[in-house]
């Protein structure tokens, strides 16, 4: 399978019952991202001036906040590696890594027959199976495709445990990009006014 660059290869919260490996080329993990523009004074000539400030879900609003959407990219993804993500199962979650480490080897253990049973009869209303990202390619990219079903199947469980620990890796939280996008911002305004500081003083 093949994508040109700025090709669409999915989309964020699409189902798929098959996972894909990138052979060439590479693409960009892409998350729709909430933010508050919120009014904080006026500036010269009577316009507004605004910030962004993290969204949460159920967060006080002000009159004249507005949510507003902003994607983000989360990483960059190159050959061998795979997307979407494998839904959660048992202890393989980014939410319990703290307590992964402490589980015993036969604890860590796969029932493979369960994984497949979850795979095989997924939900389609069930938004945790979705992907967590949209997937953009950079490039023209080659693609390997496979179902779930079937690698879960022929792989070996260390092979499948290394693909449900990814997660760990692959699953950036929101807030996370939210940090990462407004730090940047912020960083980017004041080099900005520093530079527009130095212009004017030099006159």
């Amino acid at each position: 399978m093949q994508y040109e660059a700025r090709e669409i290869m999915i989309v964020e919260g699409a189902q798929s019952a098959c996972v894909h490996w990138i052979l060439k080329g590479s693409c960009r993990a892409l998350k729709k991202v909430k933010f508050v523009k919120r009014e904080t004074g006026t500036i010269i000539g009577g316009g507004k001036k605004y910030s962004l400030v993290a969204y949460t879900d159920g967060m006080p609003l002000e009159e004249t906040d507005e949510v507003v959407e902003q994607m983000l990219c989360a990483m960059e993804l190159t050959p061998g590696s795979l997307y979407p993500e494998f839904p959660r199962y048992k202890h393989y979650s980014n939410q319990e890594s703290s307590i992964q480490m402490a589980l015993s080897d036969e604890e860590r253990n796969i029932n493979k027959l369960e994984l497949i049973a979850r795979l095989t009869y997924e939900d389609p209303d069930d938004q945790a199976l979705g992907s967590y990202y949209s997937i953009v390619a950079n490039t023209k990219c080659e693609i390997a495709v496979m179902s779930r079903v079937d690698y879960v199947r022929l792989a070996s469980n260390e092979m499948v445990k290394s693909v449900l620990m990814d997660r760990e890796s692959y699953i950036v939280p929101v807030q996370r990009l939210q940090d990462v996008f407004l730090e940047k911002r912020n960083w980017d305004m004041y080099k900005r006014k520093v530079v527009a500081g130095l212009v004017s003083g030099g006159k």
